[in-house]
């Protein structure tokens, strides 16, 4: 017995198939890259402009807060060391607040960069964001950062379009409503962009002269020209990753599309459960083992996840590039918190491709598959796939609007025809 989604993937299957035999592929292709696009461009309108937002999110947070994380040498010439620089933080916070326990420390390449704590307070299960200046361990910023209600806004839209939607005190369209349109426009997106490329190979397929103009864009001819080669052109061009943008949303989306792809990559990892430190009642210096860190991987960026006081757990250290092009996925190494001897490490290069795959489709739907470079890559492609919504809706209504206007300039020349043979029968012989 077929399920629910099993009939429907039949059915529609089955109804493409009746198409393509009676209509060919190519005619297809326009009518359903037309007027799917005409459905459901302005949701991936919405979808890619907030998605660009947030992708470039850090570098917001950056420039409306220098200050905030811009480190300024004040008491010494060269970063304090860790230990000294988690007693002056604790000293300062137990002075002025609460006192507090550190959850996890980042620690940058960059001498100009401030470190970033994460802290947890007695009764608090959530962590506190805090940035802090590395030279006298004095608090820069504490809390979300001066954009995070705006990236909260734009993750609204870009997940569930803004809902819910509310006339007065009614509401119109729930949140739950306005993920599901996401989720399916996001899918028909997915079938937009095949039919696009459908009809972007050029026919014949060996005419040099067709390819040439498919992937060349220009700019010289009038703005119409330009309009239709940017529609054209660089939606080939951004074609695969906006694929693979939809796709990994589809799979965010909905539960029958996760649910395959994660019994299918499914693999028992390991955890830092399997490491233990020897005695909770010391504690190693926290210098002594990141200086030994640095040897092993050389200069990188460490975010350090420290143990619970008087728990057995490890220090846990996640050894990312920080450079401009880096790994979605930090290299994690584990030392012991009361000898400071290494107890092992999970390296990226290890894991089966399963699990690099399953770890690599959240960052890649975020952008994050490769470092910064890969995060400005993809805003690029954000970008130009909301401007292909703005060009698709153009070129369509310029199409409809010579239509009308060339069934009306027909219509007029029909009745001047009839006008004429009429007056020629009418006239005296």
């Amino acid at each position: 017995m077929l399920t629910r989604n099993e009939f429907c993937a039949v059915v529609a299957i089955t109804i493409l198939a009746l198409l393509v035999v009676n209509f060919g592929w190519k005619t297809v292709a326009r009518l359903a890259h037309r007027y799917l696009g005409i459905a459901v461009g302005w949701v991936a309108l919405i979808v890619c402009a907030t998605g660009a937002t947030m992708t470039i999110g850090p570098e917001l947070e950056r420039w409306s807060e220098p200050s905030r994380y811009r480190a300024l040498k004040i008491d010494s010439a060269s970063r304090l060391p860790l230990d000294e620089f988690v007693s002056k933080y604790n000293e300062v916070e137990s002075r002025e607040r609460v006192p507090v326990e550190i959850a996890r420390l980042i620690v940058p390449i960059s001498p100009k960069r401030t470190y970033r704590l994460y802290v947890r307070r007695e009764g608090e299960r959530r962590a506190e964001i805090v940035d802090a200046n590395p030279y006298n361990g004095r608090p820069t910023g504490r809390g979300p950062s001066r954009v995070e209600p705006f990236l909260r806004e734009m993750r609204i839209w870009h997940r569930f379009l803004g809902t819910p939607w509310k006339i007065g005190e009614k509401e119109i369209v729930s949140r739950k409503t306005g993920r599901a349109i996401v989720g399916w426009s996001t899918l028909v997106v997915a079938i937009v962009l095949l039919t696009g490329l459908i009809r972007w190979f050029p026919h014949p397929i060996k005419s040099w002269a067709r390819w040439k103009t498919g992937l060349t864009l220009t700019v010289t001819k009038g703005g119409a020209r330009a309009l239709y080669d940017s529609h054209n052109v660089l939606g080939f061009y951004v074609c695969l990753p906006f694929f693979l943008l939809a796709t990994t949303g589809v799979w965010l989306a909905f539960p029958w599309a996760s649910r395959p792809v994660a019994g299918l990559l499914n693999e028992q990892s390991s955890t830092s459960s399997l490491y233990v430190s020897a005695d909770a009642s010391r504690a190693a210096s926290l210098e002594k083992i990141v200086r030994e860190q640095l040897e092993i991987v050389g200069k990188r960026e460490l975010e350090i996840a420290f143990p619970q006081s008087g728990t057995l757990e490890p220090y846990e250290i996640y050894v990312g590039d920080g450079r401009f092009f880096g790994p979605f996925r930090p290299d994690v190494y584990y030392w012991d918190a009361s000898t400071g001897e290494p107890l092992g490490k999970e390296l990226i290069k290890d894991l089966s491709w399963k699990r690099k795959i399953a770890l690599a489709l959240l960052p890649l739907h975020r952008g994050e598959i490769c470092g910064p470079a890969f995060r400005w890559f993809f805003f690029l492609v954000c970008v130009v796939s909301a401007s292909l919504a703005t060009t698709g809706y153009w070129l369509t209504f310029k199409r409809w609007n010579r239509s009308l206007f060339s069934k009306k300039k027909m219509g007029a020349r029909t009745r001047d025809a009839l006008q004429t043979k009429q007056s020629l029968r009418n006239a005296p012989r």
